[in-house]
């Protein structure tokens, strides 16, 4: 829209209009005639700005207009006006080459004829303009400001730069409740408040609305986001009628910023009226949320605010009390409120009239006794809370109460709580145990429950506040009895009573000795007593009673041994005994727990399991965790092989421990392993060792697993760290090897699909897309084992993507094979880096090029780090190599001058598409001959080449070029031999410091839509003709070419630009050929 701070002073009440006006009517009044041209020229742009928004002006102002006729008759004017002063204009130049200009002359009297009339018009204006106001643009809220919390200003600072991209359409702030995003919106909504005050509305928004959305129904919720958005748009709603039509005709091609705070489900902006935000009408939508998917479909960017710094906490806390206490409790209190800004402002307001410490001492006792004790303030807050909770239905409700019964503020192991959660079928059958992970995300994901991870693995954990609303709601169920006591330091249980018909127990986190009573609760599901270091002793048959026991958890007790009653159990499934340092022994038939599916018991003291144990008397275990001294230590026998058996068909997760390197655990367990079970999906070893000495346990447990065809995976975790050994996704299986040599019994396993790590962790690969190969291997770190070792020759002509890493080694990849063996004839993609003997990929002298062409089926190829490299390849060609070539790479290699040095290559890259160097210190020439011959090149980019003087163009290798990238190349100076870029699309330039002129115009361009100009001194011409580029620029971007002071733009040029970015000066001192186009692209401008 032309003339955005004329749209913005209309909405605000012509404010700027009329500032505009008087500056303009003092200028006119202090000058003479020679001084009137000027003058005349800004009236008159300033009135075609004015007549430019008449249509925007009907639409916002139709239903509400008393002087419509007089309005249209102004416009004429104005049109009739600006007709006659651009006549006036051309005399006065044409009169000024030839014979001079006197100011009192018939022309200098017409001109200020024409001055004064134009601001009679611009007077006018006032009164042809509504006597009714519309809408401000911005409306200030009250809120804090944020300026002296980083945390929170930097997520604003995150929005406004988001904002300032064109590519975003809308923005999701997310995070967990009460951490600040409705304060941050407000601070964004007051930030354009700011810059209309001081007249700065270049680029912004014509109107800010803000709406709060949050609503107990969907349909509720619609229905107050119209009334809102008619209120704030003053829309005459008399008729009752659905107000989205109005909506949408009232905003329809305006200039939009829409706030929505508080948006937990999806919306439909069609249903609400609103015109979705596009390149046409360059509108922004952000919204608050404290779910991280809400809203995909309006969003693409996501802003996710953390809780703030301690120190931001106390300064909040102290800030909101308005004076300083020092006491103790002050700082208990601050911790309670979790470092979240809505509870340091809730709580810190009901404290601040608290004198003494016993008075804060008792507010604290009440925060831990809300809802029934406490401020109003903390009652609002449990109000919301509760309200969030209250959306969760089903099975993701009833898995997020269970988590309630956790310690408080206690780091829940992810994997131990789904296993809680399966065990009491709260999402499913076992063949729903995938929908747990889900729920499990989606709690995440509403920041109901808060992630982490540590040296244990994933973890999870409830804010004390959200866990105080949900065990509020547990206890409030009548049918199922619940009763929680964790952290009370309870010394003695709970009476008979208390214990007796209750659903779930836990005591959790206090100091128990003995449990004696025996508990009457056949309707037990769960029963938590971990981290009850002192309980030492537990009845014979305090189990006797509680049939139907899903999980039990003594885990970090002090108990010894366990009463025989367990084996009543018979619905028992997760079993946790894992650090109970004085447990010695098991019941001896502890197969009868026949449902049992998770057995933890590392840390134990437990020193034999026999055999019955281990395949006869568990028929459905799914998880065993076996302590490291089951299979080791100084009294330990290796295990004898055991009969074959299904009786653990269902096993499919083990956990076990092994002592010192593990060796000779791993034989004995490998043996008892093979002949238990065939359908193990995941096998998880804790070695009490160091990685490094540990290479032999690994090999032996990988190929003594290798028959387990369910197997997905096998993991290693040592005193230093973790290693993933196998892993299957989607089919597609990953292995570890520490060695070259560890491969042998790989050779011969005939897998049609893998990825094979050497030296390295099962990670991701640098080869991009490299998915669609289907055989890779990634080597690294070989020095030493005289590379490449006959297992990797043996192992490449079977893999179609190849990866050499920090390989000293290898000088050249035709190293590989021999005249019979090809190895690398099937490799497709390739990438080496940090290898610090490579000096070339291929010599043409080398035997294994004697029968065959290097490289023939070769698509990619990226090297990276290769100090040694000098050239892509030397010596004789081989016909049929690297004829396929798509993609070529070469990054940070100081050694190369000349990338390919024989023209028989250049020419045979007949189906390269993408070229890119970087930081190519010494590279001075791409190609031997003047120009390549790479028809089919599609992508170059060259960065950080500074001996770069010149590029390997002749028009054959330009015509399907898209895209063009040139950074840091301070000495090209020859731009191309290229007189047409038919299917350029995008070109970016940066650092190119002697490049004077591009050779660009829009017969040339036809195609390119975005181009950047950088860093640029000596740049003075754009094109090579009177136009611009291309007509279908769409991006346009300058910054530091001081030189470039002329445009070229015609109507034709400018008519698909969506935006202009340069900074303010540079805009402003630009020369224009035509000043129209100027006013036309105005609206299009974003400073920098």
């Amino acid at each position: 829209m032309a003339g955005p701070e004329i749209a913005v002073a209309v909405f605000a009440g012509a404010t700027l209009l009329l500032k505009a006006y008087e500056k303009l009517k003092d200028e006119f009044q202090s000058k003479n005639g020679t001084e009137i041209r000027p003058t005349l020229a800004e009236a008159i742009q300033k009135l075609c700005a004015l007549r430019d928004e008449r249509g925007h002006i009907y639409r916002a102002y139709r239903e509400r207009m008393e002087h419509i006729n007089r309005y249209r008759t102004w416009l004429d004017e104005v049109n009739n006006l600006e007709r006659r002063a651009n006549g006036l204009i051309r005399k006065l130049e044409e009169r000024s080459q030839s014979w001079g200009f006197h100011p009192f002359s018939k022309l200098g009297r017409k001109m200020k004829s024409a001055t004064s009339e134009a601001l009679r018009l611009y007077e006018e204006v006032i009164k042809a303009l509504p006597t009714k106001r519309g809408p401000l643009p911005v409306v200030e809220m009250d809120t804090q400001s944020i300026k002296e919390y980083t945390t929170l200003q930097n997520c604003l600072n995150l929005i406004l730069d988001h904002l300032q991209d064109d590519r975003v359409k809308g923005i999701r702030v997310h995070g967990m409740f009460g951490v600040g995003k409705t304060v941050i919106m407000r601070n964004l909504n007051n930030h354009y408040i700011s810059m209309v005050n001081h007249g700065d509305v270049t680029g912004t928004f014509e109107l800010v609305i803000w709406v709060t959305v949050s609503d107990n129904s969907q349909n509720s919720s619609i229905r107050k986001m119209k009334e809102d958005i008619a209120t704030r748009l003053k829309l005459n709603m008399e008729d009752r009628g659905d107000p989205a039509g109005r909506i949408r005709e009232e905003l329809e091609g305006m200039k939009y910023l829409l706030l929505l705070d508080d948006v937990n489900e999806d919306l439909v902006l069609e249903e609400i009226g609103i015109p979705p935000p596009s390149d046409r009408n360059g509108s922004k939508i952000v919204l608050t949320s404290r779910k991280s998917r809400v809203c995909n479909s309006i969003v693409n960017r996501s802003v996710e605010v953390k809780r703030l710094s301690k120190q931001e906490a106390q300064a909040m806390f102290q800030k909101v009390l308005g004076n300083s206490r020092t006491w103790p409790v002050v700082q208990q209190v601050t911790e309670y409120c979790s470092r979240l800004p809505f509870l340091i402002q809730t709580i810190g307001s009901a404290f601040q009239n608290r004198e003494t410490e016993e008075s804060w001492a008792r507010g604290l006792n009440n925060l831990r006794l809300f809802p029934d004790k406490g401020d109003p303030a903390i009652q609002k807050a449990y109000k919301y809370l509760e309200l969030c909770c209250e959306e969760l239905m089903g099975r993701k409700k009833d898995c997020f109460l269970f988590t309630a019964i956790f310690p408080e503020v206690s780091e829940i192991n992810a994997r131990c709580l789904l296993d809680c959660w399966a065990a009491e079928e709260l999402y499913g059958t076992d063949q729903e145990r995938a929908y747990g992970r889900q729920i499990l995300d989606e709690l995440k994901t509403a920041s109901l429950l808060e992630e982490g991870t540590s040296g244990r693995g994933e973890y999870v954990s409830m804010h004390k506040l959200i866990r105080k609303v949900a065990l509020d709601k547990l206890f409030a169920d009548s049918e199922r009895q619940h009763l929680v006591r964790t952290g009370e330091l309870l010394q003695d249980p709970p009476g008979v009573d208390d214990l007796n018909q209750k659903y779930r127990i836990s005591l959790a986190d206090n100091n128990l000795g003995v449990l004696q009573e025996c508990p009457n609760s056949p309707l037990l599901f769960t029963l938590f007593l971990q981290k009850n270091q002192s309980l030492n002793s537990i009845h014979i048959d305090f189990f006797r009673k509680l049939n139907n026991l899903r999980v039990l958890n003594l885990q970090n007790t002090g108990i010894e041994s366990i009463p025989s009653s367990l084996l009543k159990l018979k619905n028992l499934k997760v079993f946790y005994v894992n650090d109970c340092t004085s447990l010695e022994i098991l019941p001896p038939k502890i197969g009868e727990l026949s449902s049992l599916e998770v057995l933890d018991i590392r840390g134990t003291r437990v020193q034999i399991l026999d055999e019955s144990f281990l395949y006869r008397q568990i028929s459905r275990v799914v998880d065993i965790y076996i302590p490291k001294s089951i299979f080791g230590g100084p009294n330990s026998v290796p295990l004898a092989p055991f009969p074959k058996t299904n009786r653990l068909r269902h096993l499919k997760r083990l956990l076990v421990s092994f002592s010192d390197n593990g060796s000779q655990d791993a034989e004995g367990f490998c043996r008892a392993i093979s002949n238990i079970s065939t359908t193990l999906e995941e096998l998880v070893i804790d070695v009490n060792s160091y990685k490094n000495l540990c290479n032999r346990t690994i090999n032996v447990v990988r190929d003594g697993v290798a028959t387990m065809t369910r197997l997905t995976i096998l993991k290693f975790i040592f005193r230093d760290g973790a290693e993933e050994v196998i892993k299957v996704v989607a089919g597609n299986k990953k292995i570890y090897f520490p060695e070259a040599g560890d491969l042998a019994s790989f050779l011969n396993s005939g897998s049609a699909s893998f990825e094979v790590y050497v030296g390295c962790s099962i990670s991701s690969h640098q080869i991009p897309e490299i998915s669609q190969y289907q055989c890779k291997l990634k080597v690294h770190n070989t020095q030493g084992s005289n590379f490449p070792t006959p297992n990797i020759t043996a192992l490449l002509p079977r893999c179609n993507a190849f990866e050499l890493i920090d390989d000293n080694d290898l000088e050249r990849l035709s190293q590989f094979g021999t005249d019979e063996t090809a190895s690398l004839d099937g490799i497709q993609g390739c990438l080496i880096e940090g290898c610090n003997g490579i000096g070339t990929i291929a010599n043409g002298g080398d035997p294994a090029l004697l029968a065959s062409p290097m490289l023939p089926g070769l698509l990619e190829l990226y090297m990276k780090n290769l100090p040694l490299l000098t050239s892509i390849w030397t010596g004789p060609w081989k016909a049929g190599s690297l004829v396929n070539l798509e993609t070529l790479l070469i990054e940070d290699c100081i050694g190369i001058q000349e990338l390919l040095t024989d023209s028989t290559i250049t020419s045979n890259l007949l189906h390269l598409r993408k070229l890119i160097l970087a930081n190519l210190q010494n590279l001075h020439r791409i190609c031997a001959s003047q120009g390549s011959n790479w028809p089919a090149l599609e992508e170059l980019r060259i960065d950080g080449c500074p001996r770069l003087s010149e590029l390997p163009f002749q028009q054959v290798n330009a015509n399907n070029l898209k895209k063009l990238m040139l950074v840091n190349l301070p000495t090209l100076t020859n731009f191309a031999h290229v007189v047409i870029w038919p299917n350029l699309e995008e070109l970016q330039m940066d650092g190119c410091l002697d490049i004077s002129m591009l050779p660009l115009s829009n017969r040339s361009t036809t195609k390119l839509r975005k181009l950047i100009l950088i860093s640029m001194p000596n740049l003075t011409t754009l094109s090579t003709d009177a136009s611009l580029v291309s007509p279908a620029l769409e991006e346009l971007e300058i910054r530091g070419c001081p030189s470039l002071t002329l445009f070229a733009f015609d109507q034709i040029s400018a008519s698909n630009l969506r935006y202009i970015k340069a900074s303010q000066g540079w805009w402003d001192a630009l020369t224009w050929q035509d000043p129209n186009v100027k006013d036309i692209v105005q609206r299009l401008f974003r400073p920098l």
